[in-house]
Order: C-alpha cells, then structure tokens, then sequence
C-alpha cells in the first residue's frame, strides 16, 4: 500500500516497518510538480534501492490532496479546480453525494514507474472514503482486505467524461513512446558516419541492446478489439451470467468471445483478468459492466496465456 502526502510517500507492508521518501520542495510544490524528468528520477531509484519490482500497489491518496464538492455544484467545482483539465482526476460518487477530485500527475508518474518495473496499480483510492482516520501498518490489513470498498472508490475507473480517469492508456502510450524515443536513439547511433566516434557509437549501441529485451517485455502493442480474444467464465452457477457478459460487450465492438464455466462455481468476487495488449479496453469494459459487476483488475503474469482477456463473474 502505498500512501501518497503533499511532499512525500510512505510504502507499508504487512509486518513490514514503512519505507518513507520526501519529495524535494524544487521538484513538488503545493501540490504541483515543478520538475517532471527528476521526480521521475527521485521515484525509479526509491523504487529500485528498496527492491520494490513487480509489487501489486494499491495507492491511497490523503486528505490533503482531495478536494471534494457535493453533485449539485459539480460543474462549478471542476472548474474552479486550481489545476488544467488534463490533470485532474474526478469521480463521482452519487450514493454519497460527492464528487471528489485530485492532481492526477503525482500518482500517474508514480504508476508508470512502477509499471516500468513489472509491477501493478490496482486501486487509487482518496483516503476521504476509507473509513479509516489515519493510515499505516495498524490498518494495513483492513484496507488492503476491503475490496469491496476499494472498488467502489476507485479513481482508475471512472464514471465522468472526457477521459479524465482513463490513466492506463496514457500510461502505456507513454511507456511506448519512451521505447520508440530509444529504439531511435539507438538507429542513429548505429548509423551515423562518423569515423572519430565509431567507438563511442558501438559501445552506446551495445548499452542499447541490452536494455531492450526489458523494455520489450514491459510493452505490447495493443490489439484492435475485434482481434482482442475474451475467455468468459461463469464462476456461480447462475445461469445466462457469461451470456449477459458476451451480450454488452458485443455491441462495443468485441467480436472474438468464448464463454464457460468456471470448474469451481463458487467465485465470490468478479474478476477481469488482462495482457498488456488489451489494458487499455480496461476503462471501457468495467464501466459497461459496472451495473452486473464490480469487477476486480488483475494483470497476466505471463505472455502464453491462451486468451488477451478473461472475464469470470462473482457472487
């Protein structure tokens, strides 16, 4: 679990005492980030010093950065927001009647870093909702046990337009670009004729293919839908499950759908299980579904699935 504050974060594990770093007041301020490329620096190598690669985070976000508004002033609320449309995350929570909103940039860069790393994001959540006055190891395992909870809250799935929470797709076109920014790089130094830095060129090169294996494995090009392959697996029993899945997803444009049942029909939560080529469909699919299912995000942790996506539905 990862708790994100004004000028830092703490990291908690269970069992574990929290891992703490302080974001320089040059490179994040007021809760606005000054210096992108550093703090993205500052993170990667918080990150590797600890050995914290391939974790499965859940982000929580404390008061201080949340604002939040009642529904009926919603529209006024955004935009008087002290941050450009194209940063800001909102979503809202009609039950409560609220609309709750943040800087989504801070926890973006920190997502894409732990992405980079073979990790996973699954929930950003604003501390305002989790019934809980203080975070830390104490509540540790309340929290991350709630899925209920974290799913009902949670900011990557969003319920308002424009895009604004539709983080995994920005993610993974960023995280493309970087690799065509560097496979560029990389043509050029191979390329350009110039006799007195042929050494230097060779030896950046070989530096360059090395490191393309890992940044291979981090990006896959994501499929068109028709070609996006769906396992849909009822896993209570209750029939016609799969086929209410297969019937709105049809008319979205999926085309390549199987269903089934699971061999052990007591599922008790609904999970949407993904590839890399098919993240990005993440936000469509569980708002088209969100009236059937609350559904629990979880990353394949292998290329030689026989599927891109599977579906199995809960209790």
């Amino acid at each position: 679990m990862i708790y994100i504050k004004r000028q830092g974060l703490e990291i908690f594990a269970s069992g574990k005492s929290p891992l703490i770093l302080n974001f320089s007041s040059d490179l994040v301020s007021a809760e606005e980030i000054k210096d992108k490329e550093k703090l993205r620096v500052q993170i990667a190598d918080f990150l590797n010093t600890n050995k914290l690669l391939k974790i499965q985070a859940v982000i929580v976000l404390a008061e201080e950065l949340i604002f939040k508004s009642e529904l009926a002033q919603k529209d006024k609320f955004l935009e008087e927001l002290p941050f450009s449309p194209e940063k800001i995350v909102a979503k809202t929570y009609t039950d409560k009647n609220l609309v709750i909103a943040a800087n989504g940039e801070l926890f973006k860069i920190l997502t894409e870093e732990i992405i980079k790393t073979g990790g996973q994001v699954s929930f950003v959540v604003p501390q305002t909702l989790l019934e809980t006055p203080t975070i830390g190891v104490e509540n540790f395992n309340k929290i991350i046990g709630n899925k209920k909870l974290l799913q009902s809250t949670n900011l990557l799935v969003t319920n308002d337009n424009n895009q604004r929470n539709n983080l995994i797709k920005p993610i993974i076109l960023s995280l493309i670009l970087i690799f065509l920014l560097g496979s560029g790089g990389a043509y050029y130094l191979r390329t350009k004729k110039n006799p007195a830095k042929d050494n230097i060129n060779k030896s950046a090169t070989q530096e360059t293919e090395k490191a393309k294996p890992t940044i291979e494995s981090t990006i896959a090009k994501t499929k068109a839908k028709k070609d996006i392959f769906f396992k849909i697996l009822n896993g209570t029993g209750t029939a016609g499950d799969a086929k209410k899945v297969k019937d709105i997803l049809t008319p979205l444009g999926y085309q390549n759908m199987e269903t089934g049942n699971l061999e052990e029909q007591n599922a008790v939560n609904s999970t949407i299980i993904y590839s890399a080529a098919s993240a990005s469909y993440l936000p469509e699919i569980t708002k088209s579904l969100q009236t059937l299912f609350e559904l629990e995000p979880k990353s394949l942790s292998t290329d030689s699935a026989s599927f891109d996506l599977q579906i199995i539905t809960g209790k």
